[in-house]
């Protein structure tokens, strides 16, 4: 498979991160050929490798990591033949979009403490950048990290008064905070925004919405390194 494209000039590293049918992660390296092109070929389908692959694009530019591409890949006719139906769980508990946010953020600060690593101290300022994007989101009732108003999550930082040389950000949907962090926690990309060792701040912001006639809550979380 061929996986090519175009990023913006401020992007300094590639990386594909696969995880294969048994659930174990490869990483490679991608090659950036100028001008934010870049091109890489990677095998999926040999007869050791059939089944479900999750494959993420990583791109690191001056502010930190981010999820450029997230998608599917199918390896043998049985698997790429089955139909996979996607349905939005009915929530557990219906909570204010407030008190969502904080479970969420403990929720990381958990998996954090599982990995051995300090909790990320919650941040105000950050919470309102979380909020607004998690707002608009909301309102366009779709899921991304760049916005056509705010642009991209290190200008949201920046623009809030922020000084800092690292920025993280994930998004989901979900009908509770736990399905939330878990979706985190399946996409390694995103997982890895979870356990950054040079994080320091962080908060989660939440919108709640109505989906199908059930309450769903689209969130945000930002991660910063040291604040100066």
């Amino acid at each position: 498979m061929k996986i090519s494209g175009k990023v913006d000039n401020d992007v300094t590293k590639l990386e594909l991160l696969m995880t294969l049918p048994g659930g174990k992660v490869k990483r490679r390296k991608v090659s950036l050929l100028g001008a934010g092109v870049f091109a890489h070929a990677e095998y999926f389908c040999t007869k050791e490798k059939k089944g479900h692959y999750s494959v993420e694009l990583m791109g690191e530019d001056g502010h930190g990591p981010v999820v450029l591409a997230l998608f599917p890949v199918a390896c043998g006719s049985a698997d790429h033949l089955r139909k996979v139906r996607v349905t939005m769980k009915k929530p557990t508990v219906d909570m204010a979009a407030s008190k969502a946010a904080r479970e969420a953020f403990d929720l990381v600060n958990a998996y954090r403490k599982k990995n051995k690593m300090k909790a990320y101290k919650w941040s105000v300022k950050l919470a309102a950048v979380a909020t607004a994007h998690s707002d608009e989101m909301c309102k366009f009732k779709s899921i991304y990290h760049l916005s056509p108003i705010t642009g991209a999550p290190d200008k949201r930082v920046k623009r809030a008064g922020i000084k800092t040389d690292l920025v993280a950000e994930n998004v989901a949907v979900a009908s509770s905070p736990e399905s939330i962090v878990s979706s985190w926690i399946m996409s390694e990309g995103h997982r890895l925004n979870m356990v950054l060792k040079d994080g320091v701040y962080g908060a989660v912001g939440v919108c709640k919405a109505s989906i199908n006639k059930s309450i769903h809550y689209y969130a945000t979380l930002v991660v910063t390194g040291k604040i100066r």
